[in-house]
């Protein structure tokens, strides 16, 4: 369990015990419902809660979170095997990780440092081509810090390793479900293998005025405000990050 990233890591660890031969195909699943009304009331407690009812997540009105409940299961198998089998493949995993971020101001206070870390070891140790990256399904939680300390640490990464300005297109699917807690990683990768099978793009919801903490217009990251067609020349690459409450962090390709 480490909190809102959890699905997240259940797929590091079965990719993992995939990759090391240690079974043949896993099922990654995360639940999150809310049976009782105490993380609600420790939520609002802590001022977490967004007034609007609305998760505003990029938005320079960005007020806090909306929980939401998801259940998510996602079969997992060796690319070969799967073939051989006739299986219904929809994406191929490309690169996943994970690491902590050590201490920080609080509980609510997320490292950049160390997410922006987890993204460099991922694009190194895997060797993906930043110019192939098209799409982020983000974190995304509609919260002033908590956004502006995730869009900091993705474009710092994405300019320096050479992404043209406006290159990836920027959504979080907690507008249109909340946010499911320990589900949203998982959540937010079957946003992303639904975008990869259609060729689409969704919108992001309530992002009316960008978070002012970027400067967007140089940034190689933009929010999609609408459905558009996922326009490549090949193949189409997006990335899917999940944090923990000032904790573990995630991210895979």
């Amino acid at each position: 369990n480490t909190a809102c990233s959890s699905g997240l890591v259940a797929m590091h660890q079965g990719s993992m015990a995939l990759r090391h031969g240690a079974c043949d195909a896993v099922l990654v699943g995360a639940v999150n419902l809310m049976l009782t009304e105490q993380v609600q009331r420790g939520m609002l407690q802590a001022g977490m809660l967004s007034d609007s009812g609305a998760c505003r997540a990029f938005s320079k009105d960005a007020d806090g979170i909306v929980p939401g409940e998801a259940a998510v299961v996602l079969a997992v198998r060796r690319k070969g095997e799967a073939q051989s089998s006739g299986d219904r493949i929809y994406a191929e995993l490309a690169g996943i990780g994970v690491n902590y971020d050590g201490k920080t101001n609080g509980i609510t206070a997320p490292s950049g440092a160390a997410q922006s870390a987890l993204l460099q070891q991922i694009y190194d140790e895997y060797d993906l081509d930043i110019g192939q990256l098209g799409y982020i399904v983000a974190h995304g939680t509609g919260t002033k810090l908590g956004d502006s300390v995730e869009l900091t640490a993705l474009e710092s990464v994405l300019a320096e390793r050479g992404a043209d300005v406006g290159q990836c297109a920027l959504t979080s699917v907690k507008g249109n479900l909340g946010h499911t807690l320990a589900a949203s990683g998982l959540v937010s990768v079957v946003a992303l293998v639904e975008a990869l099978r259609h060729k689409e793009i969704p919108g992001s919801l309530y992002c009316e005025q960008e978070n002012d903490y970027i400067n967007w217009a140089k940034s190689p990251l933009y929010v999609n405000k609408q459905l558009k067609a996922w326009e490549s020349d090949g193949l189409r690459m997006g990335g899917v990050s999940s944090f923990g409450m000032s904790g573990t962090n995630a991210h895979v390709v």
